[in-house]
């Protein structure tokens, strides 16, 4: 067996989530054992789009500027937004601008793998961090410190493991910590295309009453569709041809549709909603999906998971050193369990209230949805309040 290693934190997952986490902790003086699996491929300027992309909320952006990666970032590529409209009857929608809330931008638009590979840039100049690219294999709590085996029999002590593996999570399952789920009636298809131009600087989303067409704008002349429906038609989509879906996307889009030169690629995921019953558990702690999955039509997936990475960093500032670490448990449980698992509870619930509210078909509801985007556009005070809460500036 391999001689065993001492450490203040073991992050295991390297995923955007779990990438940061393993960086900021670093960057505060913490030893890390960073267990980093996933083989990314490099990046090449003729890369096509990866269909893997996210909305970065401002506040996330700040996140990673701190951490010493965003230069990095935008050096490949991003696009970034400053309006979000959102309609459901042609003539009455809300409109969401950076203009509003004082800011250049709202967010950037910017491929998952991107992040990942920044990270693990700047993880070769932390002299903090020692990665090891292999598997989580167990994890047994024992007392003022956990015990972790890997699949590569390398054995690793760490005062606290953060899982940050996604929703099929190795380190609340070894945890023993539950989960609530379900599964949206709706799927969505991830399709990137090619304009004919360049895309502006804005993002919209149609609701229909079989799901939301959700236009992201990417760099370049490039965008991604999101297109949610029944799992039955998004299946009879999947075996189109790209000249096929190209025909089936200009007709059901709204015709605000930048004109499509091309369909590159496609491909169509259930939406499951998830909420661990704990985030902190004995010397177990959850970040991003390990923690909570939720609808991806507000784009608020990973940025929660950054709001996630910030309240453990908040907790970590706060309070104790890595001389004390052992002794964190009870600000965890207070800051993570109850005050900051509340405040993702409210973001959930507020993403299923609209799944549910534009779910509805019925000419009452029709009637109060667009009554209410008419009201938004003109809330003022409130409505900036709404912007810098999505932007991750509240």
């Amino acid at each position: 067996m391999a001689p065993e290693k001492q450490f203040d934190f073991c992050v295991s997952g390297n995923g955007m989530v779990g990438s940061v986490t393993a960086l900021a902790l670093a960057q505060r003086g913490y030893s890390v054992a960073w267990i980093a699996p996933e083989i990314l491929e490099p990046f090449s300027v003729n890369d096509e789009p990866d269909i893997r992309m996210s909305a970065i909320s401002q506040g996330s952006v700040n996140l990673l500027e701190q951490v010493g990666v965003w230069q990095s970032i935008i050096s490949m590529r991003a696009k970034p937004y400053s309006s979000l409209r959102v309609w459901e009857t042609d003539g009455v929608e809300t409109a969401f601008t950076s203009a509003e809330i004082n800011t250049p931008q709202l967010g950037y638009f910017v491929e998952n793998r991107l992040i990942q590979l920044a990270c693990a840039k700047q993880a070769v100049n932390e002299r903090n961090i020692q990665v090891f690219k292999t598997n989580l294999a167990s994890v047994n709590s024992n007392g003022d410190d956990v015990n972790i085996q890997l699949e590569n029999k390398v054995c690793i002590h760490s005062k606290w493991i953060i899982g940050a593996e996604g929703a099929q999570s190795q380190v609340r399952k070894c945890a023993g910590i539950s989960t609530k789920a379900w599964q949206y009636e709706q799927n969505a298809m991830g399709i990137i295309v090619e304009l004919n131009d360049d895309s502006k600087a804005e993002t919209w989303q149609q609701f229909f009453p079989t799901g939301p067409c959700a236009f992201l704008p990417m760099h370049s002349n490039y965008a991604a569709l999101i297109w949610y429906d029944d799992g039955l038609t998004l299946e009879k989509l999947n075996t189109l041809n790209s000249s096929q879906l190209k025909q089936s996307i200009e007709s059901e889009f709204p015709t605000r549709l930048p004109e499509i030169k091309r369909v590159i690629k496609w491909a169509s995921f259930p939406l499951t909603r998830m909420h661990a019953s704990h985030y902190v558990k004995e010397r177990s702690v959850l970040l991003g999906d390990a923690a909570h999955t939720v609808n991806p039509l507000a784009g608020q997936g990973v940025n929660m998971g950054f709001g996630d990475v910030k309240a453990l960093l908040a907790i970590l500032d706060d309070n104790l050193g890595a001389e004390s670490l052992a002794q964190l448990g009870s600000q965890l449980n207070t800051g993570l369990n109850i005050l900051h698992r509340q405040r993702n509870r409210v973001m959930m619930t507020a993403l299923d209230c609209i799944y549910q509210g534009f779910k509805q078909t019925n000419g009452v509801t029709k009637l109060f949805r667009n009554s209410g985007l008419f009201i938004a556009q003109r809330a003022g005070i409130a409505k900036r309040q709404v912007i810098k809460f999505a932007a991750g500036l509240d």
